[in-house]
């Protein structure tokens, strides 16, 4: 709680206050009767203002949300016209709101992979989305696609192995990642 002075801009303060969803302004009794003012108007009101913060912050979280979305959906518009960087920028900005989004370090990586045809690149990403979200299952399919591109078959299928471990059996992408088991094994018995 804090006490603030009545004057215009304590006002405009309070008008703004009232207008925010969970903030309360209530006037309290003069402070004292301090000879040295002339006359009641000249009193200082002391005056506490207590805001919500939980409601505050759950405003707040819903228009970072709306942000985080915001930038996936320009970085899929962008990727989808072909514009490459513009993409990643977009996804990066995402990330920044919200790094715990293992699908959009994903996005990266396929913009790397099958835009920019360059898998090196786009490694590091397919990385850190399979170590953020395990459970996201494109992660550990893009992981193992990606390191197959690379010629690491070997690191491919230990990550096929892991993806199947963290996957639940009834996800969709549970029985592909089988089958990219399979043709693994048979790439490096050849």
């Amino acid at each position: 709680m804090r006490m603030f002075k009545k004057s215009k801009i304590f006002q405009s303060m309070a008008k703004l206050l009232n207008g925010v969803s969970g903030a309360e302004v209530t006037p309290t009794p003069p402070a004292s009767n301090s000879p040295d003012l002339q006359n009641e108007e000249d009193q200082p009101e002391n005056v506490i203002t207590t805001v919500d913060n939980t409601k505050t912050l759950e405003r707040l979280v819903a228009q970072s949300q709306k942000l985080d979305k915001a930038q996936i959906n320009a970085g899929v518009r962008a990727y989808s016209n072909q514009e490459y960087d513009e993409a990643i920028v977009h996804y990066q900005r995402a990330i920044a709101i919200n790094p715990s989004d293992g699908s959009v370090h994903n996005n990266i990586g396929n913009v790397y992979l099958r835009g920019k045809k360059d898998p090196q690149a786009a490694l590091p990403y397919y990385v850190q989305a399979t170590t953020i979200a395990p459970s996201f299952n494109y992660g550990w399919l893009n992981l193992a696609l990606c390191q197959k591109e690379l010629g690491d078959i070997s690191g491919a299928q230990a990550t096929v192995s892991r993806g199947l471990k963290e996957l639940d059996p009834t996800d969709g992408l549970y029985e592909v990642l089988t089958q990219l088991q399979a043709q693994l094994e048979q790439q490096a018995l050849t």
